[in-house]
């Protein structure tokens, strides 16, 4: 008997445990923008994945696309810019990140 009621006391704990845990996540994530901003949405995505070829750093940079800075991340080259707001099928960037 007394095994059963530990049984169902570990099991009320980590339930309760589960609860709380999750609520504290979905009230920790930050509220989605109204309106998104290059610099404030965008740009912090692309300095962790992209400036390292794509950056302001002109010895490591790999190709002549820029994308530190919005006007040339947005101009378009070859009939095609490489981010298109709020059209990311027209982006050339987003092609390449889901192509094979």
């Amino acid at each position: 008997m007394q095994q059963r009621y530990l049984t169902g006391l570990a099991l009320g704990t980590i339930s309760l445990f589960s609860c709380c845990f999750s609520a504290s996540l979905l009230k920790a994530a930050d509220p989605i923008p109204a309106r998104i901003e290059f610099n404030r949405d965008i740009r912090p995505i692309l300095a962790n994945n992209c400036f390292k070829c794509h950056g302001p750093d002109e010895n490591k940079r790999e190709s002549d696309l820029r994308l530190d800075l919005q006007d040339q991340a947005l101009a378009k080259r070859d009939g095609q810019a490489a981010i298109v707001p709020g059209k990311p099928a027209q982006s050339a960037l987003v092609a390449r990140i889901l192509a094979k």
